[in-house]
């Protein structure tokens, strides 16, 4: 009787070992877009101006913000655009760059150089480069 009992707990034993390694999470990915957007663009404002950052019809007041929103661009992502609002801080009337618009790289693909006019005292152009990074989001099986 003991090794009947003891055969039946190594096949219950086994068993939940097949079940658990079948019902793992399957590998999630999350794609960011790297962006070099807050170092281009502030190197080349104006003092004397509040300047604020329009992506997709959003507008930014801060370069960490406009940061964050390109990083979470969906990869390959096309017809996205760009432009910068320059206000004088003595009260005179705002200037709006050109709009950009651009493609975001899907994974493996060569960076995305994108021209971004900061107005100012004069116009300057900068050039701001877009890569993708993917991030495995696997639990190894763990609940969420």
């Amino acid at each position: 009787m003991k090794k009947f009992l003891l055969s039946l707990c190594v096949l219950a034993v086994a068993s939940v070992c097949v079940f658990m390694t079948s019902c793992k999470d399957s590998d999630e990915f999350n794609t960011h877009i790297n962006n070099n957007v807050k170092s281009q663009i502030a190197a080349v404002q104006d003092p004397g101006y509040t300047y604020t950052y329009v992506l997709n019809g959003q507008t930014y007041n801060s370069l960490d913000a406009l940061n964050k929103a390109i990083d979470e661009l969906p990869a390959g992502s096309e017809g996205n655009t760009i432009y910068v609002v320059a206000t004088p801080t003595d009260g005179g009337p705002a200037k709006t760059g050109k709009t950009s618009t651009f493609a975001t790289p899907k994974p493996g693909e060569k960076p995305v150089v994108v021209s971004v006019e900061v107005p100012g005292d004069t116009n300057k152009t900068t050039e701001v480069t877009l890569t993708t990074t993917v991030e495995s989001q696997h639990s190894g099986g763990a609940i969420k």
